[in-house]
Formats: structure tokens, sequence, C-alpha cells
């Protein structure tokens, strides 16, 4: 981190603060240790931008996942479908598409 690469000093704090949160470091912690790190004191001003930031990363990681899981719950194997021909085709205009876990198994 100390090395001169021309980036502004508040993206330096949100990268290496990133990856101190990744870790599972949080709130002030984050802060004491980016500042150490960086050789300087954070003030509060830069910081509350800096877990801004923080906040937002998070709360996208929070919904990749969520939208993760929700794909994974839709798709499936019609060998695993004992009942493949209950299962209904997003292409078919007459009848409503209905996921795997949702049809009957009989």
């Amino acid at each position: 981190m100390d090395q001169e690469n021309g980036n502004d000093p508040k993206e330096d704090m949100f990268e290496l603060g990133s990856k101190l949160d990744d870790f599972g470091f949080s709130g002030v912690a984050v802060q004491d240790f980016t500042g150490m790190i960086l050789g300087g004191a954070i003030d509060d001003e830069d910081w509350k931008e800096i877990a801004a930031r923080l906040d937002e990363k998070r709360k996208r990681r929070v919904l990749d996942s969520a939208k993760a899981v929700a794909r994974a719950g839709l798709v499936h194997d019609k060998e695993d479908d004992d009942a493949s021909e209950w299962q209904l085709n997003a292409g078919d205009d007459d009848q409503p598409y209905l996921p795997a876990t949702l049809t009957p198994k009989l």
C-alpha cells in the first residue's frame, strides 16, 4: 500500500478497508487498521464516505448471493425429475411457468 500507484487516497482507503471488511473486521477496527496500515489517522468525514461505500458493497454482495440462490432453486436436471411430464416450460403461452420444485410429484 505504500507504493505510488497514482490512485486517489480515498480509493486506497476504500480498497484496503474493503479487504479488511472481507476478512471479517468491522466498524472501528476497519477504520483503525486502515489508518495504521496507510500511516495516518483517517478523519471522520473521509471515513463516513468510505463506510457508506463499504455498506453498499455488502448490500450488493447479499443481493448477488440471494440472486444466485434464487437461480439455483429454479435450475434442475430433468433426470432428477420423477414427474417430468408435469414440468411446464416457460415458452408455453397456454400455461404458466412452474419450477420443478413447485410441481407435484406423483
